[in-house]
C-alpha cells in the first residue's frame, strides 16, 4: 500500500470477492489457545474473527483507497493454481 501510494498508480489485491473479519489479535490469541484446550474442538474447524464487522476485499481496498489516495487504481491481481502435494492446490502470483 505504501509503494502504490509512492507510486501513485495501483493498489494490488488478490481475492476480491473474498471476506474477511478482522479482531483484535489478543482475541484471536485466546480463541486459538482455547480451542487448542478443547477436547470437544478436536479435528473441527474454526472461523477467529469479528462475526459483526464481515468485509469484502473490495470494499477494505476502496477504503484504503480513499483515504490514502483517491487516485489509486485497484487491480485484481490473478493467481494460478499449482500442485502443492497429491491431492491439495496452493495459489500463486
Amino acid at each position: 500500500m505504501v509503494k502504490a501510494k509512492a507510486r501513485g498508480n495501483y493498489l494490488g489485491v488478490f481475492s476480491v470477492n473474498h471476506t474477511r473479519a478482522f479482531c483484535y489479535i489478543s482475541d484471536a490469541v485466546l480463541a486459538t489457545i482455547g480451542l487448542a484446550e478443547s477436547k470437544a474442538a478436536s479435528n473441527q474447524i474454526f472461523n477467529v474473527g469479528n462475526s459483526d464487522e464481515e468485509i469484502a476485499i473490495k470494499d477494505l481496498a476502496q477504503r484504503i483507497v480513499k483515504l490514502v489516495n483517491p487516485s489509486l487504481k485497484i487491480n485484481r491481481w490473478v493467481t494460478k493454481k499449482v500442485p502443492l502435494c497429491a491431492g491439495a492446490l496452493i495459489s500463486v502470483s
